[in-house]
């Protein structure tokens, strides 16, 4: 097998790989808490018991909301979200379980805008949603930096008289207290957009490369022996002749090997490459690969902890993360914002939404906290300790690592990958408990 691994990722679109696999693209309800926040800013819901609110009652703030996004007052709303949030669509949309899900976290957010900014009025703001381009009065604001071309992350952006706050949407939902992810970034990605690391760059390609060489080598026979064991989980149109095709024809061509190999989604056992157990056989193949004593993601660390890519990450990551750099837009101002709820609905189809206190995190309050640090101590990149991983097969199959300023974690990060083994490696990470309880 003569490939690089740099073909993975020039080849393939990592974002929608997964998706694009299947033949779909990406699912427009996935953003459905951005819109519900947005028109939920703009309507006066204090006189409302979201515990014990009533079906009518919910429809009617949910008409209220599919007027509001045709209002002047939101500008840039998606044809899909008109589309999907048709007025003569009420009915359905009331007990949309995506609607009903998010509900509850968009309140939250809500809330938090409205209580968080100076003389905040719904009556006055004027909401711009962002999407994939910003309107005409706001496209100032967005700025490029590290090679992020949404470097400003705000979901929506606020206009009261002649001031701007941009607001980043996070949400909690369900029962889960985990902090969502303030950054979803290749490996790859970051650091080609430092030349000078460009040699680093090659040595992961190239240990990627290796990773995926050896095991699809290795494993070629227990594979095959594997699918043809568990064929009564495959399409009836995979056959051992086809299996067999799959290595035979496609060694010189490993993204047409694995994307063939990942037809298949773990969630649908009538579909695609799966064990008895209904789990992605190649997938659970892979991973336990990357847990073990010949990961990949050992050399990856080995590459990350050098002295000149750690001080680029250092650098890079804390600006992605906590982007101080939007201090210097004129008229800007910038908060994390993240919802957080539960909706529920029983068996006699009554609803019921705990919303809880969300949280605001304005740009001013975490600045002041990072120059706070800077005076007694240098920002680092440094494996975990919490989280060390071992690669002894017990461990997660991701690696972890902490940004920190002099003896303080200032963010949680791994180094992952996110749906596709033929993308590189994402990096996600979190704001430390440590700094946000300065």
């Amino acid at each position: 097998m003569n490939f690089t691994f740099q073909q993975f990722l020039t080849e393939t679109r990592e974002e929608n790989l997964d998706l694009i696999l299947q033949g779909k693209t990406k699912n427009p309800w996935e953003d459905v808490h951005e819109i519900l926040t947005t028109a939920l800013a703009l309507i006066d819901t204090n006189n409302i018991d979201f515990a014990n609110i009533s079906t009518a009652s919910f429809k009617n703030l949910l008409k209220k909301i599919l007027i509001k996004i045709r209002s002047k007052s939101i500008i840039g709303v998606s044809s899909v979200f008109l589309s999907l949030l048709d007025p003569s669509k009420l009915d359905e949309l009331a007990s949309n379980k995506n609607v009903i899900e998010n509900f509850a976290a968009a309140i939250s957010a809500a809330n938090c805008i409205k209580s968080n900014i100076k003389n905040y009025s719904v009556n006055k703001a004027k909401i711009y949603l962002t999407g994939s381009k910003w309107p005409d009065d706001i496209a100032r604001f967005k700025m490029t930096k590290f090679g992020m071309k949404d470097f400003n992350s705000s979901d929506l952006v606020i206009q009261l008289d002649n001031k701007f706050i941009g607001i980043s949407l996070k949400k909690r939902i369900g029962t889960s207290n985990a902090d969502p992810t303030l950054i979803n970034k290749s490996v790859n990605t970051l650091l080609n957009n430092n030349k000078a690391l460009k040699t680093s760059v090659d040595l992961i390609n190239k240990e990627l490369t290796n990773f995926y060489q050896n095991l699809l080598i290795s494993k070629e026979k227990l594979i095959i022996n594997g699918l043809i064991k568990d064929s009564k989980y495959l399409k009836d149109s995979i056959t051992k002749v086809d299996l067999t095709n799959i290595f035979k024809n496609n060694k010189s061509d490993p993204i047409k090997l694995l994307n063939d190999l990942f037809k298949g989604k773990s969630s649908n056992p009538d579909e695609g490459i799966l064990t008895s157990d209904g789990k992605d056989y190649i997938r659970d193949i892979i991973n336990t690969e990357l847990k073990g004593p010949n990961s990949v993601f050992k050399s990856i660390q080995q590459i990350l902890i050098q002295k000149d890519v750690a001080s680029y990450l250092q650098e890079s990551l804390t600006e992605l993360i906590f982007k101080t750099s939007l201090k210097d837009l004129k008229d800007f101002e910038f908060a994390l914002v993240t919802g957080d709820g539960i909706s529920k609905i029983n068996k006699n189809n009554e609803l019921s939404f705990n919303v809880k206190i969300g949280e605001y995190k304005p740009l001013d309050s975490i600045i002041t906290k990072l120059s706070k640090l800077l005076k007694s101590g240098k920002k680092s990149f440094e494996v975990s300790t919490k989280y060390l991983n071992k690669f002894d097969g017990m461990c997660p199959a991701k690696l972890f690592f902490t940004l920190k300023i002099g003896k303080v974690p200032i963010c949680d990060l791994e180094l992952r990958y996110k749906g596709s083994y033929t993308a590189s490696p994402q990096f996600l990470g979190t704001m430390t408990p440590e700094f946000k309880d300065l």
